[in-house]
């Protein structure tokens, strides 16, 4: 068990004082008015239960400030898929679940169970989870402050309902109820601006669905939030809400476009065991799509495939014929931990610039070989799919397991929005959902910024086009250029390729595990000479993976003298060919 983040004290906020007792263990909390936590298996849990029984964010804890009684009210919410149970302190109180639907008030000596059953391997019946006391003196639970403190009253249960402490007094209940106040200090300014936000979920009313609990970032289709599926589905996951590219709704459907086939990508193709083309390490280097909510399912034709041929049809005018969406498309997907593979490039110049950052060390030789290593598994992943990412850069990679002693750094592809399948016509195709990065290489400011299209795709030396044959030789000069940045950092790179196409030597890439040959061909002018994933793949798997070492045999005695008698040469015969075994019928 690790206690997180969400129970620091001392920042002068009102807040309630208590704490949990876990097995003799005393975790300390001062919760303040709008604080969550949760005790659960999400590493962002403030009780991290490393327990497969244990949903994400298993139990939620909040407080509030009872003005009227002068004191502080402790609650608590199931939030799992298997239950919470919860004991009050009164002797003779009986084991039962914890609601999931309203917080229910937790006393001094009330004992939560997570999760409420489980199975154990060691009996056949089911067993209790882990058990947590609550410890909550008086004088800690009356409400002392000078500083204004937002109140949320709440509905009472109904009438006899009991509660964690016991029956509810039906005297206690007011004749009026309230409206209810949000959840946080009128003062505060919120972190995330809720309002723009799709299917928001509502603890007063228990309405909606996602909990927003903050901003990861922000791509050309839309903006990505960390949230809390409060159904208790998904669990904790990125939700990518479509960024408003016009004012007319109207016009912003191909964006939402290539937001649903990003999804279905993931959901038909490289997540779908089903398909024979299908891989499950492979499909691992990619991060998972869970749900669409760009109303693109919903709407004629039925089928990926039969969308994708209407929407990305040449002929496809998307001012005039675009479909009627949702007003806050988003699509749902497995939260990537760690931190993007451009940040731990970048790392090693800032720490030789300013070293003693305490930041997590740049990048091992040993490292930025497994990484590459794995980004062309993820590249031989998509040839057979006959797939082109078009976006395939650090920014759009994410490293995990890397914070620990021992652990070997994984590499997670994102953002598949521009991604395309290498269709006959596609290459040439003008549809706006389809040449995304045509001529980005125009301009002098564009060719620097846009270092991993190739040079095709640019329009430098002729014609532009969304790729070359084979198809492969767009994310290939992509996955070239990531050799660069790992070698002499993104600035440098950006200045290294002109010179190369100029005619300049290529610096030794030896050490990164691929040749300075092999990385001229994946840069090379003609898309053509441009090698496969599987070559990198190989070249790759030697530089990561040890050589079987041959085992020597000791010898204990000298071999036994053999004899041989001297014969007439023989005359020069053809080999006899090898036996081939037949199959056996059917």
């Amino acid at each position: 068990m690790g206690t997180r983040g969400g129970c620091a004290e001392g920042d002068g906020a009102p807040s309630l004082r208590f704490s949990l007792d876990y097995e003799g263990s005393i975790r300390p909390f001062a919760l303040a008015v709008g604080d969550q936590v949760h005790i659960g298996r999400a590493a962002s849990a403030a009780i991290l239960l490393d327990d497969a029984s244990v949903s994400g964010a298993h139990v939620e804890l909040t407080v509030e400030a009872d003005v009227v009684a002068g004191r502080w009210r402790l609650f608590a919410r199931d939030r799992s898929r298997n239950g919470t149970g919860i004991m009050g302190p009164n002797s003779g109180s009986e084991r039962r679940r914890l609601s999931s639907e309203s917080p229910e008030e937790l006393f001094d000596g009330t004992e939560i169970m997570v999760p409420l059953k489980r199975k154990s391997v060691h009996a056949a019946q089911d067993t209790i989870g882990h058990r947590f006391v609550v410890k909550l003196s008086d004088a800690a639970s009356v409400l002392r402050t000078s500083k204004p403190v937002p109140v949320t009253p709440r509905p009472p249960v109904g009438r006899g309902t009991s509660q964690a402490g016991g029956a509810v007094s039906s005297s206690k209940i007011p004749d009026e109820i309230p409206l209810p106040a949000p959840a946080m200090s009128v003062t505060d300014k919120p972190k995330i601006d809720l309002s723009a936000l799709p299917d928001v979920y509502d603890p007063i009313t228990g309405r909606g669905r996602w909990r927003y609990e903050a901003r990861l970032g922000e791509g050309g289709l839309g903006v990505v939030y960390r949230a809390v599926d409060c159904t208790g589905a998904q669990g904790e996951v990125a939700v990518k809400i479509l960024k408003r590219h016009s004012r007319t709704p109207h016009k912003d459907a191909r964006h939402a476009f290539a937001m649903y086939r990003e999804s279905q990508w993931s959901l038909w193709w490289l997540h779908n065991q089903y398909d024979e083309r299908y891989v499950e390490e492979s499909s691992g280097l990619f991060a998972r799509y869970l749900e669409d909510h760009t109303g693109f399912s919903e709407i004629h034709p039925a089928g990926f495939d039969a969308k994708r041929a209407m929407y990305e049809s040449p002929a496809f005018n998307w001012d005039r014929d675009a479909p009627m969406l949702p007003k806050q498309p988003y699509v749902v997907m497995e939260l990537v931990h760690g931190e993007t593979l451009q940040n731990c490039i970048d790392r090693e110049r800032r720490v030789a610039l300013a070293p003693g950052r305490d930041e997590l060390p740049p990048l091992s030789v040993e490292e930025k070989r497994r990484v590459l290593f794995e980004a062309a598994l993820a590249l031989e992943y998509l040839s057979r799919f006959d797939l082109i990412h078009r976006d395939f850069r650090g920014c759009n990679m994410h490293l995990i397991d890397r914070d620990g002693p021992g652990k070997v750094c994984a590499l997670k592809v994102l953002d598949l929005g521009v991604m395309i399948c290498a269709c006959a016509g596609q290459a040439d195709n003008r549809n706006l959902a389809v040449q995304a990065f045509r001529r980005r290489g125009d301009t002098e400011e564009n060719r620097k910024r846009y270092d991993w299209l190739p040079w095709e795709v640019r329009g430098d030396d002729g014609p532009a086009v969304n790729y070359s044959q084979p198809a492969h030789s767009f994310d290939v000069f992509s996955f070239g250029v990531l050799v660069l940045h790992m070698l002499v950092g993104k600035k440098e790179c950006r200045v290294l390729l002109d010179e190369l196409k100029t005619g300049a030597s290529m610096p030794d890439s030896s050490r990164l595990g691929v040749s300075p040959a092999l990385v001229s061909r994946m840069l090379s002018a003609n898309a053509a000479e441009r090698p496969p994933p599987a070559e990198l793949v190989a070249a790759l798997r030697a530089a990561v993976e040890p050589r079987p070492e041959v085992p020597i045999r000791s010898v204990a005695m000298a071999p036994p003298e053999v004899h041989i008698r001297p014969v007439a040469p023989a005359r020069s015969v053809a080999a006899a060919p090898q036996e081939v075994p037949v199959p056996l019928a059917a």
